[in-house]
């Protein structure tokens, strides 16, 4: 069977996305799929945010639905301090 891209339908599409700024305590695994869940589906984060090479930004692929509208933003709550 040939694949052809005209004839096919995606309901969702995997992503990578870029968290600017993220503070340090949300690094960990399980912030990041918790994130990625928010998002869509949580797929996988990048060798280089596993391994703490860049802190200017995690990157996460995540798996969006293209049926629904995109969120804008997503606000995480840390004790008293807000990230978006």
């Amino acid at each position: 069977m040939k694949f052809v891209p005209e004839w096919e339908t995606f309901t969702s599409v995997p992503v990578w996305v870029r968290l600017y700024s993220l503070p340090l305590h949300y690094w960990q695994t399980e912030s990041l799929v918790a994130i990625g869940n928010k998002l869509g589906h949580f797929v996988k984060a990048s060798k280089a945010t596993r391994r703490g090479k860049y802190t200017s930004f995690a990157r996460i692929c995540v798996e969006m639905d293209l049926s629904g509208a995109l969120l804008d933003e997503v606000i995480l709550e840390f004790f008293d301090e807000e990230w978006v």
